[in-house]
């Protein structure tokens, strides 16, 4: 009786996965069935329009941008390039000299993502 009910349950689930993951349930059906058990509270705080200029920028996909500017709307980057327009009004911040890079110091991490080099010392296997 209990196999029963839990390949019920498991046939169900199955059948909820390919359906809210195939397109066949909405947006809106996919998140009364799945709802969100952590719901964000981030509000940006208000801003104006903001642009960085010349500056030194590295994209985090391996781009450099020598003398390009940034702008911010609402939180958001919206452009980011050299030569941009400065919308009016704009607070402009002149980063002549500075590097701006995405994150807080770098945009990757090595920690535990290659085979640990084993020192000399430190042998695994038995003798």
């Amino acid at each position: 009786m209990l196999r029963q009910h839990v390949r019920s349950y498991v046939a169900w689930c199955v059948l909820v996965f390919f359906a809210s993951t195939s397109g066949l349930v909405s947006g809106q059906d996919r998140e009364a069935l799945f709802p969100d058990p952590f719901p964000s509270t981030y509000q940006p705080f208000p801003s104006q329009e903001t642009v960085i200029s010349n500056a030194t920028i590295l994209t985090g996909t391996g781009d450099r941008i020598d003398g390009g500017s940034i702008v911010m709307r609402d939180g958001l980057i919206v452009d980011i390039g050299t030569n941009l327009e400065v919308p009016a009004g704009a607070t402009v911040i002149d980063a002549n000299g500075k590097w701006i890079t995405p994150g807080i110091i770098d945009t990757h991490s090595h920690s535990a993502t290659t085979p640990r080099r084993e020192l000399p010392h430190r042998r695994t296997e038995t003798r």
